[in-house]
């Protein structure tokens, strides 16, 4: 199920923004793929393209409802990254457009710039006047997070953003950001509800939601220190000690590399009753035992267990952690590395 959620919210590979994932049913958020705004920089969208509106594309959005369904009744998260007002819309909520913030902060500060100038008195009322105050032409059009054009109103993009329209073109172009993928999201609620009771999503916020289904999303140390279990060393050893202050002081997305690397996977549960395992960091082996600082830590991810190398300085601890957790690849067996 894991590995499900990394290859839909893969956009390595791509830098068109409409081929960004390797499968088309997400797109990363505008804010994610412009590096803009100060929230939502992680977060995937589904495709809003109009031809993934139509009913073989709404089927897989279903099919992914039911898999995800079923990873939440068997215990499993799935890291999806999806916007706080999908889960809102999910547990019955109402949305806003303040919502669009954490997917497109450029598109809401282009509408509010128009609205700034609607609330100014203006000589020249026309689309010339319009494009003076904005620095710019615009049309009655809008761009979806895709990257695809589409008018606001039949024949918008032939139609000149003006003093007389701009304010139904705001509230429509709102409107639509907000539900361009609304079929899309209906389409996966349906899968969801073959598999668990969504009738029952009301009942939760949509942050709770989120955590139910796709786990916490910072990883809490706290948590994973309670679930840890000590074999053939000790909580007080010194690089037991180091180990957790590096993990500490890397950041959110280290940590989550962390997790793959020692669990195959990017998020514990939301507590320590809904963990399957605990965490076991267990001696060295080989030539680790006495050239510790030569040698990397090894993960087994069927057992969420780290062989952890007796390293002399935090430094190097911290150094050949982060460069087993790169250069290491899942499925395959971990060997020390010199």
């Amino acid at each position: 199920y894991e590995q499900i959620a990394d290859e839909l919210e893969n956009d390595q590979e791509w830098h068109d923004a409409r081929m960004a994932c390797l499968l088309p049913l997400f797109v990363p958020s505008p804010n994610r793929y412009n590096s803009t705004g100060d929230v939502g920089r992680d977060k995937f969208v589904f495709n809003p393209c109009p031809s993934m509106k139509s009913g073989s594309s709404l089927k897989k959005y279903g099919f992914l409802g039911k898999l995800v369904g079923m990873a939440a009744r068997h215990g499993l998260q799935m890291g999806l990254d999806l916007p706080t007002f999908y889960w809102r819309r999910l547990a019955s909520q109402q949305v806003s457009t303040s919502h669009l913030e954490e997917v497109d902060k450029v598109f809401l500060n282009t509408m509010r710039a128009i609205e700034g100038v609607l609330e100014e008195p203006a000589e020249d009322e026309s689309a010339e006047g319009m494009a003076a105050a904005l620095g710019v032409e615009r049309f009655l059009e809008v761009a979806l997070s895709d990257g695809t054009i589409v008018p606001v109103t039949p024949g918008g993009s032939d139609i000149a953003l003006d003093f007389h329209n701009a304010e139904v073109y705001v509230r429509e172009a709102r409107r639509l950001r907000l539900d361009e993928a609304l079929p899309q999201l209906e389409a996966f609620r349906s899968g969801l509800a073959a598999v668990v009771p969504v009738q029952l999503f009301s009942l939760f916020t949509e942050r709770e939601l989120e955590v139910l289904i796709c786990g916490q999303s910072q990883m809490d140390i706290g948590l994973l220190k309670q679930c840890t279990e000590y074999e053939g060393v000790s909580a007080n050893d010194t690089h037991v000690r180091f180990f957790w202050e590096v993990l500490e002081e890397m950041t959110a997305e280290q940590r989550t590399e962390f997790l793959r690397f020692a669990w195959a996977r990017s998020r514990l549960p939301d507590s320590a009753a809904d963990m399957p395992m605990n965490f076991k960091i267990t001696a060295p082996t080989g030539g680790a035992v006495t050239s510790p600082d030569e040698y990397l830590p090894t993960a087994q991810t069927c057992f969420f267990s780290l062989a952890l190398p007796r390293y002399t300085a935090k430094e190097t601890m911290r150094s050949k952690l982060l460069y087993a957790i790169k250069c290491t690849l899942m499925d395959n067996d971990f060997r020390p590395m010199a």
